[in-house]
């Protein structure tokens, strides 16, 4: 007996996709609906794009009034709220560093003591958080700044 096989659609990595089957890679991904349009309305899409990486804006996180006045997806914005609150390395990897030295245990790198060196500044800390690989999209924003000096 032939089954017949119905494609759905599927939320993968902020893009819409119709498949047949199951995307099979490891990735963020909701779906299985029949039409792009139930697709849409469960996971609340707006029909524009993020601005800056033209992937879909779902409205279904807490920041969503952000997201809908930007009109970021939900990475897009993330990053748009850490601009001026991290440091980025040549391999843009971005940090958070605290003013502060830390003294609970509860501590980024687990306590480690790191040493960021730049143009006229230097941060060393106990308490330096990754706050994740920047996206290319906010390559031209987000430049490295810092050279990491692991023997702080």
């Amino acid at each position: 007996m032939n089954s017949l096989k119905v494609a759905t659609f599927w939320l993968v990595d902020g893009k819409i996709v119709e498949s047949i089957e199951p995307p099979s890679f490891q990735s963020s991904r909701v779906g299985g609906f029949d039409t792009e349009e139930k697709l849409r309305g469960n996971q609340n899409i707006l029909e524009e794009p993020c601005c800056k990486c033209g992937k879909c804006i779902s409205l279904t996180y807490s920041c969503k009034d952000d997201m809908r006045t930007r009109k970021l997806c939900f990475s897009c914005n993330f990053w748009y709220d850490r601009m001026a609150q991290v440091i980025v390395d040549q391999n843009y990897h971005a940090y958070y560093v605290p003013m502060e030295w830390g003294t609970d245990h509860f501590l980024g790198f687990g306590g480690r003591v790191l040493r960021f060196e730049g143009d006229d500044i230097c941060y060393i800390c106990n308490n330096v958080w990754h706050a994740g690989r920047v996206p290319e999209a906010w390559r031209n924003i987000l430049k490295p700044n810092v050279k990491v000096v692991t023997n702080a």
